[in-house]
Order: C-alpha cells, then structure tokens, then sequence
C-alpha cells in the first residue's frame, strides 16, 4: 500500500505537507531501519507534535525529520542520554514547532533562496541543552540565542547551543540527497496568526484522534490477550 493512500494518512499531509514511509524515513536520516526500530523500543525517539513514534503507522513527514535530527544532533555534541534528550524534544514539541517555523522564516528569502544578509545570530531560534555534571538530569531552552541560554543557565556542564536554522537546511539537504521530496515550506508563516492558529489546531485535533486511536488498541489489544 502506497504510504499517503495508508488509513489516516490525508491528516498528516494536511498538516506536513507530504508524507513517506518507513524506508524513506531512515533513508533521509542515514540510520539502518535496525536501528531506528531500537531506538523505538528503548524510547530514544521523538517525531513532530510530541509523538514518540508515528501517530499513523509507518507515515511520517518532514517535521518528524527535524525533530529526530535535533535529537540526534544534541545527544551526539553534549554527550547525554538519547532518552533524555528525545524526552524534552517531545515535551517541548510546541516550542520547537514555533522556533522552526520562525527559523525557516527567517532562512529563506523565498523557498530555497537564502536570505541576504542573514538575520543576526542572537535573533535566531536555538536549542540549548545542558545537564548536570552526572548527566542525569538534562535541561533544554528553546527561543533566541539569549531565551534559550536563560532556560538552562546555571547547569554544571557548558551548554551545547543548536541553531534551527541549520537543523531546516540539514532536513532539506538530506531529503534531496535521499531523493525524497519535502514541500516548499515545513509550516505556515508564524506572523501570519489566522494562518498559524487554524494550523495549531488542527495539530492539536489530530493529537486527540491519535490519542483515541491508541486507546481503542490498547483496548482490543487487552480484549485478545485476556
């Protein structure tokens, strides 16, 4: 079955702009499929809008690649538990949304033309994470160079700052170099506040559906094993 005909597929090209399965997944994210499947079961996953792994089975969409790249690209420079990382990924997914979308905004002159000049870098949106020096609690900030240092200042360990707008390029990148097709633009202009909150909301409405979906197969799931 073609990935955007699979059951509830039409909701999530509604909302990323297109959809690909499993295989193009890894493929972008240049990780075997092994791989990717241990990540799941050890809970080292976050996708778009707060989601461990795909809301629709095996469909996914260009925001889960950003999420998965900010996950791998924070744990590989701080050094910290994948776990913790992708946790505060997808307790974060609202705030990480909006710094994207300012991010792409503030990239592109128009779809794949840089701006120029660049916006200066203590305006741009970023990822801070930090921990303290035993790694095991983690500390994230998303926002400018400056909310996002805020966030997390004080932790023992220097704070590894992840600027979004390379986390866009590098998903775009990877995306053309896996020959997987991403749309003109990951979100709706963040200025545009009709535009950006039917957007939220109808990522908010099909976080509930997803969320019944789970429990009604959890529900048949308890029905067959009991």
């Amino acid at each position: 079955m073609a990935t955007e005909t699979r059951p509830g597929a039409m909701a999530v090209i509604r909302i990323q702009g297109t959809v690909f399965g499993t295989e193009a997944f890894v493929r972008v994210m240049g990780m075997p499929a092994t791989t990717w499947r241990q990540r799941v079961f050890n809970n080292e996953t976050a996708l778009a809008f707060g989601f461990p792994k795909p809301a629709i089975p095996a469909v996914f969409g260009p925001l889960d690649v950003c999420m998965t790249g900010t996950v791998n690209t924070a744990t590989y420079h701080h050094k910290v538990e994948m776990k913790e990382v992708a946790r505060l990924v997808r307790e974060k997914w609202r705030e990480l949304t909006l710094a994207i979308a300012r991010a792409e905004r503030d990239l592109w002159e128009k779809p794949g033309v840089l701006r120029v000049p660049a916006v200066p870098t203590t305006s741009q949106q970023f990822f801070a994470i930090s921990s303290t020096a035993d790694k095991k609690k983690v500390f994230a900030g998303v926002g400018t160079m400056l909310e996002a240092i805020n966030q997390v200042d004080g932790q023992d360990r220097t704070t590894f700052m992840l600027p979004f707008q390379a986390v866009v390029r590098t998903a775009y990148e990877m995306a053309e170099e896996a020959k997987v097709e991403f749309p003109s633009r990951l979100c709706p202009d963040p200025d545009d506040a009709k535009a950006w909150g039917d957007w939220i909301e109808a990522i908010e409405d099909f976080r509930d559906v997803a969320g019944m979906m789970r429990a009604k197969a959890r529900a048949k799931k308890r029905k067959v094993t009991a």
